[in-house]
């Protein structure tokens, strides 16, 4: 089993406020395990969901980069 872990070290890890972290659990963005009154993370899951946040920035660059080519074929 993995070191489950405390959303200041997420925040750490993502370079982002504590508060941040605990917003993005409390709205389901961010994977979290819920012990008693405890929100936790697993590192596979924060790898996981980083992995994906990277995808879909990159997916978005790409559509806005054809948006950019297809104006400039325009002008």
């Amino acid at each position: 089993m993995e070191q489950l872990l405390r959303a200041a070290k997420v925040a750490e890890l993502l370079d982002v406020s504590e508060r941040y972290v605990y917003q993005l659990a409390s709205e389901g963005k961010i994977p979290c395990v819920r012990v008693a009154r405890s929100v936790r993370f697993r590192p596979s899951d924060i790898d996981a969901w980083l992995e994906g946040q990277v995808r879909a920035s990159a997916a978005v660059r790409g559509l806005m980069l054809s948006g950019r080519e297809r104006r400039g074929a325009h002008a």
